[in-house]
């Protein structure tokens, strides 16, 4: 080999200076970190004879961070008015070598709810049922997932139901009389309070 004629290129700019040569292989070492992303590294050689080797090529992605994950809802040390709230989650991990899918778990008040949630390619989403509505008070939601580097990210919030108080609705029947013994009569225009749900209701003609 003609270890003079050796040229390399990284993303399409020449490198090879920056390559120590040998007899059976070459090695780069690079001067300042590269950034994450994909990366096309293509060489070449003569022999002595003038001959070129085939151009290699190999294809490589740099990825040395975690996945930006992040919490859409509830945020942080909200009060939700509702007992069956949604869960909500994204995450995403460019540049770099992508989102491992399989990885993403969330657990609700430490109980895995993973296989609720609907996961597409860019987050995850729960919409509580019914059925599984949570109690009043405070809970906690927790999220993770990994890159196709194993890079791990993990993302939490507290969050606090509290339903609204709903009053009671219904109607209030009866007669009210003066209360003279001698002569009992239906007593109108009287107010009456109703001390639960702080209504009033004022008779008529009749009493009632």
């Amino acid at each position: 080999m003609e270890l003079s004629t050796f040229h390399a290129e990284l993303n399409g700019q020449d490198i090879s200076s920056s390559f120590t040569v040998g007899a059976s292989e070459a090695t780069f070492i690079p001067s300042a970190p590269l950034p994450d992303q994909e990366f096309q590294l293509t060489a070449r050689i003569f022999d002595r004879a003038g001959n070129q080797s085939a151009s290699i090529s190999s294809t490589f992605t740099l990825d040395t961070r975690p996945p930006l994950l992040t919490i859409v809802s509830p945020s942080q040390n909200a009060t939700l008015e509702t007992t069956t709230p949604r869960f909500e989650a994204s995450f995403a991990d460019s540049p770099g070598s992508g989102i491992l899918l399989s990885s993403f778990r969330a657990l609700v008040d430490q109980v895995d709810r993973t296989a609720e949630f609907t996961v597409t390619g860019s987050g995850a989403t729960w919409d509580t049922p019914a059925s599984a509505g949570f109690s009043a008070g405070g809970h906690t939601f927790h999220t993770e997932v990994r890159d196709l580097a194993g890079h791990q990210a993990t993302s939490d919030v507290d969050f606090v139901v509290s339903p609204p108080i709903v009053s009671p609705k219904g109607v209030l029947t009866g007669q009210i009389f003066t209360g003279d013994v001698c002569n009992n009569q239906p007593l109108a225009g009287a107010t009456v309070r109703l001390i639960h749900s702080g209504g009033v209701a004022v008779t008529d003609a009749t009493g009632r």
